[in-house]
């Protein structure tokens, strides 16, 4: 009788002792643990909250979306066939009105309407270092309208110089940030001396009138600084 009272209490606890160790083992493994090494996995790499491990220290951005772009991203390239006609003759209007000068860059950028009511592009072009044009060009962007040398210069030359970007990345990355339809671009200078693009953006499909938003990146890098009305 003692002998099978004692087989019975190894018998109960072997069972008491198998629950424990198979709770412990849904605990460890519920949470994530190495059974092996008794350290806690971390199922996103090491990175934990902060994604990418950069935070947003480095970030220039400051902006409060528009209702037209709630779902844009500034990293997310665009179907081609969704991108509004205006931002595709914006580009090939710029890239018009750089070939049609020596050495032409282009520094502004605005969508107006001519004495016949035709929309069409205004563009401001550097040319042979210091020389500074206007460039009339078609709304599709494929023809030269017009062209004369501008007389009044200012220091827009002087920051494109100092610019790292072209005119052509300022609009894209601009509507990448922005989707919407390109009105105008030109080059400004920030209280703390830093060249910025200017890029304005208006809902896609909006009319002439429609409110209008402002993209500004830094010329240097490319970075968006602020987006906002």
């Amino acid at each position: 009788m003692a002998t099978f009272r004692t087989v019975l209490c190894w018998w109960v606890a072997g069972l008491a002792a198998g629950a424990v160790l198979t709770g412990c083992a849904d605990a460890d493994l519920g949470s994530g643990a190495d059974p092996q090494s008794g350290s806690a996995a971390t199922s996103d790499g090491g990175l934990g909250s902060g994604g990418s491990g950069s935070g947003d220290s480095g970030s220039e951005a400051d902006s409060e979306p528009h209702v037209w772009d709630e779902k844009s991203s500034a990293t997310t390239k665009p179907s081609p066939g969704e991108t509004p006609k205006s931002v595709l003759h914006a580009l090939t209007a710029l890239d018009t009105a750089d070939r049609s000068l020596p050495t032409g860059e282009s520094y502004e950028l605005e969508s107006e309407r001519d004495a016949r009511g035709r929309r069409v592009w205004e563009i401001g072009v550097a040319s042979d270092g210091d020389d500074e044009y206007e460039v009339v060009v078609s709304e599709d962007g494929t023809t030269v309208l017009s062209k004369r040398e501008d007389e009044t210069t200012d220091d827009d030359v002087l920051k494109l110089k100092r610019a790292r970007t072209t005119a052509q990345q300022a609009v894209r990355l601009a509507y990448m940030h922005r989707p919407g339809e390109v009105r105008a671009l030109e080059l400004d200078t920030r209280a703390d001396g830093t060249v910025v693009w200017q890029v304005t953006m208006a809902p896609p499909g909006a009319g002439d009138h429609a409110p209008v938003s402002d993209v500004i990146l830094n010329a240097g890098t490319g970075n968006v600084i602020r987006s906002g009305a």
